[in-house]
């Protein structure tokens, strides 16, 4: 599965430059090697919310800073984006949501990876976080095809994939992933047209 690809390739990435002694000094290995046990654990996260094994009553009640988890996110999704795509963060260090660092990285790493993944590779995507009335909204708008007005709920249900989605790699359950997340913890999702070409897919969390 595509989802499965993004931790796959930082753990080959940082276990090679591990491997060919790449990295100097103690504290530059054990950061390396922390990354590698960080995208294991997430890994297995993925399988698990893929096949149902894990499902808990309700997502975790933890505050999470937005903005760290955010540039995490951007981080993530680069190992397999073209390098040529620009991604632009407006978000306050200040704004918090009420779900779990692990859950809000995951959705967030599926929004852009899809954003980045169906984008031109010189398209530049926004990231922006902002307050909406006692919500807080996270919004990445791309510069890609667009989503139809009629698929823009479709989107979230399981392996739905648009005409054309063929060209790229997908099983088509990377937004229902975040829409489990997000309605789970109280929020909601929303396809919506970008303010130029594109789409923006937007969660709105409780702070």
């Amino acid at each position: 599965s595509h989802e499965l690809r993004t931790p796959l390739a930082q753990i080959l990435l940082y276990s090679e430059t591990l491997a060919l002694d790449r990295v100097r000094g103690d504290d530059a290995k054990r950061a390396a090697a922390q990354r590698i046990v960080d995208e294991a654990r997430r890994l297995i996260e993925t399988v698990s919310n893929v096949v149902g094994l894990t499902r808990p009553d309700a997502p975790a009640l933890a505050v999470t800073a937005v903005a760290p988890v955010i540039e995490s996110a951007i981080t993530r999704v680069r190992a397999l984006s073209d390098a040529r795509a620009k991604v632009v963060v407006s978000a306050s260090g200040a704004l918090r949501v009420r779900l779990g660092e692990s859950a809000l990285l995951q959705a967030l790493t599926n929004v852009l990876d899809n954003a980045l993944k169906f984008g031109s590779a010189t398209q530049t995507v926004v990231v922006s976080a902002e307050r909406d009335g006692e919500m807080v909204r996270i919004s990445v708008e791309d510069e890609g095809p667009g989503i139809p007005h009629a698929l823009r709920d479709r989107v979230w249900t399981r392996y739905f994939r648009a005409d054309g989605a063929s060209d790229t790699g997908g099983a088509g359950i990377g937004l229902w992933i975040v829409r489990d997340i997000v309605v789970r913890a109280g929020g909601r999702v929303c396809a919506e047209e970008a303010s130029g070409a594109g789409s923006t897919v937007c969660n709105t969390l409780r702070p």
